[in-house]
């Protein structure tokens, strides 16, 4: 298992899901894994 991701990291993928980009697109900007970006939604 991965080290735990940051809040602010946490934020600013829920920010840009929220902006218009898509979970995918989103996740690999931030380099997280798309799986976190959908689970945080």
């Amino acid at each position: 298992m991965g080290s735990p991701l940051s809040s602010d990291l946490r934020e600013r993928v829920v920010k840009a899901v929220s902006e218009g980009a898509s979970r995918r697109q989103a996740a690999e900007r931030f380099g997280v894994s798309p799986a976190s970006a959908i689970r945080w939604q």
